[in-house]
């Protein structure tokens, strides 16, 4: 007899940024050898995913010896600097627009006379050693808008549409003890 479906409700305690950041490039799965970006903002859980020995190496050269300088090359931009005080906690569903004041502008008429921003939502969680052989999913009830998943600094997919739902299989990507 298999084992029972575990479900882990992830609705609380996101970190939550209105506004642009340097998005780092679209790398593939690969770059999850190259740790992510994943150092913690302050007062969040955990550490800075550790970069794998093919990363370590991979980045030691690009960087001539230095492995952060060499992600910063590889992503293209220092995300570590931004994650600081701006990012507010919040649970999900979240709907930052709300937040936002209302604009007399004809133009807005679809967007509910607020302007278009762009937003960041992140968050930390650990799976314990009984996940290992398991077959992993992220569903994520649903997202609205424009919209682009990443998984440890690795880019996952894009969405375009309004309030649909994501399932994301993980068994391939994700690792024990890792955030």
């Amino acid at each position: 007899m298999g084992s029972k479906r575990q479900v882990i409700n992830l609705d609380r305690d996101w970190s939550f940024h209105l506004g642009e950041i340097s998005e780092p490039r679209h790398l593939s799965m690969k770059s999850l050898s190259l740790g992510g970006f994943t150092a913690p903002i302050d007062g969040e859980k955990g550490e800075r995913m550790p970069f794998g020995p093919s990363g370590a190496h991979f980045l030691g050269l690009v960087g001539q010896g230095d492995q952060e300088k060499g992600l910063a090359i590889v992503a293209g931009t220092d995300v570590d600097s931004q994650l600081d005080a701006s990012w507010k906690k919040v649970d999900l569903p979240h709907d930052w627009k709300r937040d936002l004041p209302y604009t007399n502008n004809p133009a807005l008429t679809m967007n509910g006379f607020k302007d278009d921003c762009v937003a960041y939502y992140r968050r930390s969680f650990s799976l314990d050693e009984g996940i290992r052989g398991r077959q992993v999913h992220l569903y994520l009830d649903g997202i609205l808008g424009v919209s682009d998943l990443w998984y440890n600094g690795a880019y996952l997919k894009h969405n375009e549409s309004g309030y649909v739902a994501q399932d994301i299989g993980y068994v391939r990507i994700i690792g024990v003890n890792s955030k």
